[in-house]
């Protein structure tokens, strides 16, 4: 992923400003920050559901803003609040994105065995994160885990382990250093008005 110059207000403030940065394959990223730093913001623009002011943005080479498709393709997104999945039932919403990345009945079946030991169709969290990883993303982002119950962050650490073990990258936004910490993760400190950190760390 590279990103370079991202800029971003909400209501008149600037959040992020002219933020430049790289995540290579194998790396493990942590942006760490109080409430109102820019976190879940950040991530929200990495993933393509926000357009910055300014600056760009490319995951695979591709623009996210220019070929969102195929940059949409490669990024795997576990939001803050991750609600449940109904009407759907878990299988239901797993093999609805399967059919939104393409994935065929066998390529569906094989990812959702080696992922097995992540379900729990009672945990809304767990459902999410193994959508997001069902169709092997180059980069896996994952919105403040730090309230995640003990079993659900332990299988973040190993999501994050897998993604990187797949060649991919996974970053994740969260005010609490010592999960960044658990993740083995390179530390992006946001401050009060995000990106302070600035460049490439």
């Amino acid at each position: 992923m590279h990103i370079a110059g991202l800029s971003k207000s909400v209501a008149g403030r600037r959040i992020i400003d002219a933020l430049t940065l790289d995540v290579v394959p194998g790396e493990r990223l942590a942006f760490v920050g109080p409430p109102g730093s820019g976190k879940s913001t950040l991530l929200a623009l990495i993933a393509g559901l926000l357009r910055p002011d300014a600056g760009s943005l490319s995951i695979g080479g591709f623009d996210m803003y220019y070929q969102p498709a195929q940059a949409k393709r490669r990024v795997g997104y576990v939001p803050q609040e991750a609600p449940g999945v109904a009407p759907l039932t878990a299988d239901e919403y797993l093999r609805l994105l399967a059919e939104i990345y393409g994935l065929s009945e066998q390529q569906f079946v094989e990812r959702a065995e080696a992922l097995s030991w992540l379900r729990d169709d009672a945990s809304p969290r767990r459902t999410r994160l193994l959508g997001a990883m069902l169709h092997l993303p180059s980069l896996l982002l994952i919105d403040e885990p730090r309230a995640w119950p003990t079993e659900d962050l332990e299988a973040v650490e190993r999501a994050a382990a897998e993604t990187v073990r797949e060649g991919g990258a996974t970053i994740i936004a969260t005010r609490d250093g010592v999960v960044a910490q658990r993740l083995h993760a390179r530390v992006v400190a946001l401050g009060t008005l995000s990106a302070a950190a600035g460049g490439t760390p």
